[in-house]
């Protein structure tokens, strides 16, 4: 009997074995809520109160659209790092964290107990959730690139579970985690409103400031234009352009931002010598707008103010193009009074070739993720070849962005490419230079 018995045991510990194994996130390195029911079940004997707290990045689903899926599991491996390393200072010592589910984007704190050993409270709850929140955020930042830190946001939500016989207890909890979840995507609303009413203040008057970082003819270290840079309200959530647009993209006004951008950069580039070239941002879909220039003209009017022939419109085509024959036709009226046009991100999937090819623009501006370390990459070395070939032939003077390195400046200049732009020869500032050339100051290249 106990030989037939064994095979059993082995097949139910296999099982056994495998549904622990399928509750495992091997990314985050915690187990999903269903592993923990047992412990739960048995802290609730004791204490009929239990407290949740979850926690998710807003917006997971544009959020792994905007960095990849490596990236993001990155961050919330970070997060359940910090979640874990939190326990006893943030939240009680007899908390249990848990992920949401396996891959998922969520994380649950299970709290029998407050600081103090009492049955834990709603404002105890709310107190443990925006703690975690803050410190979480400051964790993630520190460890995930800059650029990425301002479309970074946690969320927190929290609820009360109170052990009712009548009801079986995993239904109590999955109505619990749903009530807290619920909390957070709510708070995560309400930020988003608040954002955009204060975001609406700053479009209508005109809150935004301009940098202007220069670019330079390589080979003799001459100034040959600035690119206006905006940034939102010093000290605010705004400050920094990734969230200025990002926001503004959210809610679908960024052409109205990008109008406010562009004619503060006009007003702004007083200095400019005669001939030095401004480049300004521009969505399509502003420019496509029949209204387009009417206030770039009163701009333009102002003592100081650069001319219609000295500005070039960098499209950037975050938005992207519908109607090429209609968008040509109104470059065509736009080239008419003055201005010049460059493609911006050239060689990444925000600048087609098809956009090049009906645009035929003035300026080529090769993406900085093409110059970063191009002496160490064959590919993009070839990449910023068939740029230059493409330039050459459709008549466009071609820039190179994103230059930091002394290696880097000598690849791009050995390659043929004439101007170029970098924090190597300048840093954005509120003023342009008052001369035509680079001070030692600006950067540290000698030309």
């Amino acid at each position: 009997m106990a030989d037939e018995l064994a095979p059993r045991g082995k097949d139910s510990q296999r099982l056994l074995l495998g549904l622990k194994s399928a509750l495992f996130d091997s990314n985050t390195n915690l187990f999903a809520t269903p592993y923990h029911f047992d412990t739960l079940r048995r802290l609730m004997e004791f204490r009929p109160t239990l407290g949740v707290v979850y926690l998710e990045v807003s917006d997971f689903d544009r959020m792994e659209w905007l960095c990849g899926w490596q990236a993001l599991d990155g961050i919330l491996r970070s997060m359940a790092l910090e979640l874990s390393s939190l326990r006893g200072a943030a939240y009680p010592a007899s908390g249990l964290a848990a992920c949401a589910g396996v891959h998922a984007g969520g994380f649950l704190v299970f709290l029998p107990e407050n600081f103090t050993g009492s049955e834990p409270s709603l404002p105890d709850l709310e107190a443990m959730a925006g703690g975690l929140t803050r410190r979480i955020h400051a964790t993630i930042c520190h460890q995930i690139p800059e650029e990425l830190c301002s479309e970074v946001e946690v969320v927190a939500g929290y609820a009360l579970l109170r052990c009712e016989p009548v009801f079986r207890i995993e239904r109590l909890i999955y109505r619990a985690i749903e009530e807290a979840r619920s909390i957070a995507i709510r708070s995560a609303h309400r930020d988003e409103q608040r954002r955009g009413a204060e975001l609406r203040q700053i479009i209508r008057a005109g809150l935004v400031e301009t940098y202007f970082q220069p670019i330079v003819k390589m080979n003799s270290g001459e100034i040959f234009g600035y690119e206006a840079l905006s940034r939102g309200p010093r000290g605010t959530h705004f400050e920094t352009p990734k969230v200025l647009f990002g926001i503004s993209d959210r809610l679908r006004i960024s052409p109205l931002l990008d109008g406010v951008c562009r004619r503060r950069a006009l007003r702004s580039a007083r200095g400019l010598n005669a001939g030095q070239k401004l480049f300004v941002n521009s969505l399509p879909a502003t420019l496509s707008d029949p209204r387009f220039a009417q206030g770039e003209t009163e701009a333009m009017n102002r003592d100081g103010a650069p001319a219609a022939s000295d500005v070039v419109l960098e499209i950037t085509e975050r938005s992207g193009i519908e109607d090429f024959d209609q968008f040509g036709r109104r470059l065509e009226e736009i080239r008419s009074m003055g201005f010049q046009v460059a493609i911006d991100d050239v060689g990444t999937g925000y600048s087609s070739l098809q956009t090049i090819s009906e645009v035929r623009p003035d300026f080529l501006k090769i993406d900085h993720s093409l110059v970063k370390e191009i002496h160490e990459s064959l590919i993009k070395q070839e990449i910023v070849a068939s740029i230059l070939q493409l330039g050459e032939r459709i008549g466009s003077k071609v820039i190179a962005e994103g230059i930091e390195r002394e290696e880097e400046l000598e690849m791009i200049r050995a390659f043929g490419v004439q101007l170029g732009q970098g924090f190597l020869f300048g840093a954005p500032g509120p003023h342009p230079s008052a001369g035509g050339f680079l001070s030692a100051s600006a950067g540290p290249v000698a030309f």
